[in-house]
């Protein structure tokens, strides 16, 4: 009985699940500007805590591989969330997530299947140039072919297409700077820091500063 109440499902696991509902619960009721913003601030201090240099997390366990593709994944889910549904105002969330969440997973099924049977992506940096490279073309195709199109605000297309080139670049950021660390150039380190920063720091803000007016009230 004590190794049940001492087990973490216990605690904190109980706090954390009904920490996160109710925040969902909360984030629901906010404008979707808001509640994207609270759900996925969150989501980005998690994500820098357990994958960074303060990790509770030991590197080597098969936790933290668990949760760095979950974060990979949820990093990636956030741009193409917020570029569907601010093009397409009149959809439910339930509708937006039916293109949202499947076009997050192409890369990450792709690559995995990828690592399996081609030799090469058993480099875990050819494995990050392949899937960097990737998102560039996909992002920018999309923001090219489908949000960019659509009969929406010319300030949400203004605001869809700068959020979107951001986050292009600074997948081309990493990719370029994995390319020289392959290379044996040791600079590709310090150069991984600017999308590093991009991804982590200012993503977020750009949405919210340069969000026009209209996307404050979105329900």
């Amino acid at each position: 009985m004590k190794a049940l109440y001492d087990h973490a499902y216990h605690h904190p696991g109980v706090t954390y699940l009904v920490g996160l509902m109710l925040l969902f619960a909360i984030a629901r009721q906010l404008p979707f500007l808001y509640g994207y913003l609270v759900v996925f601030l969150l989501t980005i201090l998690a994500d820098a805590t357990v994958t960074g240099a303060i990790s509770p997390v030991p590197m080597d366990s098969n936790a933290y591989t668990v949760l760095s593709v979950v974060f990979i994944i949820l990093g990636d889910f956030r741009y193409f969330l917020l570029a569907e549904r601010v093009t397409r105002p009149g959809d439910s969330l339930s509708r937006t997530l039916l293109f949202s969440a499947p076009v997050t997973m192409i890369m990450p099924l792709s690559t995995g299947i990828m690592t399996r049977t081609l030799s090469f992506m058993a480099d875990t940096r050819v494995l990050y140039i392949v899937y960097e490279s990737a998102m560039v073309v996909l992002v920018l195709g999309l923001e090219y072919l489908r949000f960019g199109k659509r009969p929406v605000d010319s300030n949400v297309k203004r605001w869809v297409r700068e959020v979107s080139w951001l986050f292009a670049v600074l997948y081309f950021g990493w990719a370029f700077s994995d390319v020289l660390i392959l290379m044996g150039i040791e600079v590709g380190h310090l150069l991984r820091i600017v999308p590093n920063v991009l991804y982590y720091g200012a993503f977020l803000v750009v949405v919210f500063v340069r969000a026009p007016a209209s996307m404050r009230s979105l329900s």
